[in-house]
């Protein structure tokens, strides 16, 4: 600013920023942070941020890091239930320095009982909060104690799960709502099997492009008619993807052999044949005259009508 300005002015001219993704989950993963750990593990960590679905937490020390490392998988479907649109993937501890370290290792105030009340959500959790064992969360044995807790609440919070119908993940374990009877699989878990038999399904068109659909399906774990349907289509856009570029060259006359490989894998997915079996009539339909010939397709000679006896 070249001098003054007045307030009003400023406020006047003031517009709201764009708060990232990124930014609303460190957000919301701070605001539940005390429900996500506990209150009494709370007072001792913070979290810092998110990147690439990797969330760090700032620690009073490193006896609270290596504790608190070995709960990982604990915290992590805490936090994956409790702000499931954070996309957290890992949890990484670190130790605090500086403000954030003198903060940390400030006085601990043990939390009041209506506090308990409103942090907690059951009966159980508050009884484990609520314990009247004294403890001393700088010393060895508070830490202890505090992470004992821990795990007294996250087997408070499976009891309570599973009374609600929540089932663990036949993959990974995790705690995941019960969708269907016979996928008691949870949502990252399916994906990655969905994402693993369409790369093998992929890989087979790629080698036997002539075969049926229920070949396919009779020899691919977690493939169906859908699935099918589905690569083929994306096997066939990038097959033309490469097509186009590998038509300049067809009229350069500069073709390579992966661009053989790729029109005779194109044409052999549309016609469902094999080469052998692919006429020149369809190379010609599905591609041009001029791919026939480039792919050693000869054009058959016209019949000659038989010359009449004298």
């Amino acid at each position: 600013m070249s001098g003054p300005v007045r307030l009003r002015t400023l406020v006047a001219a003031w517009k709201p920023g764009r708060t990232s993704e990124t930014a609303d989950s460190a957000g919301a993963i701070a605001a539940a942070w005390a429900d996500v750990v506990g209150p009494a593990v709370a007072v001792r960590t913070r979290p810092a941020g998110v990147r690439n679905g990797i969330l760090t937490i700032w620690t009073a020390g490193s006896a609270w890091s290596n504790e608190l490392s070995f709960l990982e998988t604990s915290i992590l479907a805490n936090l994956q239930s409790i702000v499931p649109h954070a996309g957290i993937t890992r949890v990484r501890f670190s130790v605090a320095s500086g403000r954030t370290k003198r903060l940390l290792d400030g006085a601990v105030p043990r939390p009041s009982r209506t506090e308990r009340s409103v942090r907690t959500r059951e009966q159980e959790e508050e009884a484990i909060d609520g314990a009247d064992a004294p403890w001393d969360a700088g010393s060895e044995q508070g830490l202890i104690a505090i992470v004992a807790r821990l795990r007294a609440r996250q087997h408070a919070l499976d009891v309570r799960r599973a009374r609600e119908g929540w089932t663990r993940c036949t993959a990974c374990g995790a705690w995941t709502p019960l969708q269907t009877a016979s996928d008691r699989r949870c949502v990252r878990c399916a994906e990655e099997e969905r994402q693993s038999s369409d790369r093998a399904l992929a890989r087979a068109l790629a080698d036997a492009p002539w075969q049926t659909p229920r070949e396919f399906i009779a020899n691919i774990s977690g493939a169906d008619r859908a699935a099918y349907e589905r690569v083929r289509r994306r096997v066939l856009a990038q097959l033309e993807v490469q097509l186009d570029g590998a038509r300049r060259r067809l009229r350069r006359g500069t073709l390579e052999a992966a661009d053989r490989v790729a029109a005779w894998t194109y044409v052999m997915l549309i016609a469902r044949k094999p080469k052998r079996a692919v006429p020149r009539a369809v190379v010609a339909d599905v591609l041009d005259e001029m791919w026939a010939d480039a792919l050693g397709l000869r054009a058959k000679a016209p019949r000659r009508e038989a010359r009449a006896a004298p």
